[in-house]
């Protein structure tokens, strides 16, 4: 499910110095890394990634191949089947065994809408504001903060996907599945980025490039408590030895109905029935709990 952090977007550069012919800004000279679990109770993992030096011929348009790597350093690059492009107008798109989506558009504005092609016609991304970034070589970039367009209070619920011109977003590189707002969805985090060993991106949320989830790797349930359950009006979390860096409240259904980073809830607004807590500790593991709002 949504939500949480990246390395790997900050690769799409449109300005015209990098592009040499049909896509080129996707090359071999960026490095990004990135930092995906999979479910509320699925493995975690960190994965490099950079392009193919040479392009392929996709239906008369070149394409790169995203290569990827398990390891913290070095170039034993592996295929992913993954192939990129891009137009002069600013769109990033992506072939995956001869079907290929949209998955970037620098040139869309504010309010205007981008599908997500993962099969919930209903859910898209909206943008909510455009603003600028600046990298750590000091260059300022234009960046796209996108809400789910379920979602009219982004602060206080999902959050924002944020797309940096040139270089993707920070959840991550897009591939054809796109998983913004869509419940238990497996969207990766950008953890940082260079170009030519030139650090371009560093995510603040996490002291290196390379994320270990191993520092706890088995927390257990029995040690996070909550109480009371049922309750009516407020929840509070107990635990020990650990930081509590967001908690999610999920209906039955799988749907986020706030989020919040702190350890006593406020639920009296919530209609009585049956709830999870995702609680999201320092080391990334994920805990989930039951409660009941009566």
């Amino acid at each position: 499910m949504k939500r949480t952090i990246g390395f790997g977007l900050l690769f799409f550069l449109v300005f015209p110095g990098n592009i040499r012919g049909q896509g080129r800004f996707l090359d071999s000279t960026y490095v990004w890394t990135e930092y995906r679990c999979f479910g509320f109770h699925g493995n975690c993992n960190t994965t490099r990634y950079t392009f193919a030096t040479s392009p392929t011929l996709i239906d008369g348009n070149q394409y790169y191949e995203k290569l990827s790597s398990s390891s913290p350093s070095g170039n034993d690059w592996v295929s992913t089947n993954y192939f990129y492009r891009t137009d002069d107008s600013g769109k990033v798109y992506v072939s995956y065994f001869g079907n290929e989506n949209l998955v970037y558009d620098y040139s869309i504005e504010v309010n205007d809408s981008f599908p997500l092609n993962n099969g919930f016609d209903n859910i898209y991304l909206v943008v909510d504001k455009i603003d600028s970034i600046q990298l750590e070589n000091g260059e300022k970039r234009k960046q796209l903060s996108m809400r789910c367009s379920f979602d009219e209070t982004p602060e206080h619920a999902w959050g924002y996907s944020h797309w940096i011109e040139g270089l993707g977003g920070l959840s991550g590189v897009y591939d054809i599945d796109i998983q913004e707002c869509v419940a238990d969805g497996s969207v990766p985090t950008t953890l940082c980025m260079s170009r030519n060993d030139t650090l371009l991106y560093d995510n603040p949320d996490y002291d290196s490039c390379w994320h270990i989830p191993t520092a706890i790797k088995n927390i257990k349930n029995h040690i996070i408590y909550i109480y009371p359950n049922p309750a009516t009006t407020e929840i509070s979390i107990d635990i020990k030895d650990h930081l509590i860096q967001k908690v999610s409240v999920i209906d039955f259904l799988g749907n986020i109905v706030f989020i919040e980073k702190k350890s006593k809830l406020d639920i009296s607004f919530l209609p009585p029935g049956y709830y999870f807590l995702q609680i999201e500790l320092e080391n990334q593991q994920v805990v989930m709990k039951r409660f009941v709002k009566q």
